[in-house]
């Protein structure tokens, strides 16, 4: 979440259903942490494993975009 993909997060273990990453946009004071999306309010997103493989899952940063604009 830090713009830098030299930095991740990973699991550590195998994919499993039931694992899942939640970002919270609403206490970031980063480099890239801009959160004014339009419509409904949203806080929260979690991304939920639905299936399972023996690779760690690793995610190095999370953008999330709206009508053209990087947020």
């Amino acid at each position: 979440m830090d713009g830098d993909a030299s930095t991740r997060y990973s699991t550590g273990t195998g994919q499993a259903p039931g694992q899942y990453l939640q970002v919270d946009f609403g206490q970031g004071t980063g480099q890239f942490t801009t959160v004014g999306l339009n419509g409904a309010p949203v806080r929260y997103v979690r991304m939920p494993l639905t299936a399972s493989s023996g690779n760690w899952w690793s995610v190095a940063d999370v953008r999330a975009y709206t009508a053209g604009e990087e947020r």
